[in-house]
């Protein structure tokens, strides 16, 4: 039940005294519909205010328009931009992530765009949902996270997403934590 490449990935995280379990990544790309749907969104709303800004620049290209208003379709440009980047990452960051569990925790490594690592404790692990077939299925540890504001997208590293046997790991986990209450 462990993963080779992501024994690998997950061996420097390990604490003194810490035994590994499980170790895996995702086994096909992650595909989250919301993160989807904006990506789509920002990149479809770029195109349109490039389209506006175009034609702008087509019509007072004779006459004297001040620089200023030029500045606020400019900077819808560059809003539209980093907005579709940032729904790109969220998009393609979780086919990268490395998951681990332990005998002390849960482990989520995202290497993309910026290391971060995430430790999931017994009460997390415990609190667990799966979704999706039996084979690729997602765990998702605690509460579903907010997708208020500029959280939505954000990379919450709080589920382990197309584990293959999702409902193996779920068994270890609880034949792991629930008894250490």
């Amino acid at each position: 039940m462990i993963d080779p490449d992501a024994k690998i990935a997950v061996q420097s995280e390990l604490r003194a005294g810490e035994t590994l379990l499980w170790a895996s990544k995702p086994q096909i790309f992650p595909v989250n519909k919301v993160a989807l749907m904006m990506t789509i969104w920002t990149f479809v709303w770029t195109l349109i205010v490039l389209g506006m800004l175009s034609v702008f620049f087509i019509t007072t290209q004779d006459s004297s328009t001040p620089a200023p208003f030029l500045l606020i379709p400019t900077l819808m440009v560059f809003a539209g931009i980093g907005l579709f980047l940032l729904c790109l990452k969220s998009l393609i960051a979780p086919s990268h992530q490395v998951y681990a569990v332990t005998d002390q925790r849960g482990i989520i490594i995202s290497p993309f765009l910026g290391y971060r690592t995430a430790s999931l404790d017994r009460t997390s692990l415990l609190n667990s949902e799966r979704t999706g077939f039996r084979l690729n299925s997602t765990l998702r540890f605690g509460p579903k996270p907010s997708m208020m504001g500029l959280g939505m997208y954000q990379i919450h590293l709080n589920q382990f997403y197309n584990i293959k046997n999702a409902h193996e790991v779920e068994a270890l986990i609880h034949k792991t934590f629930a008894s250490k209450g």
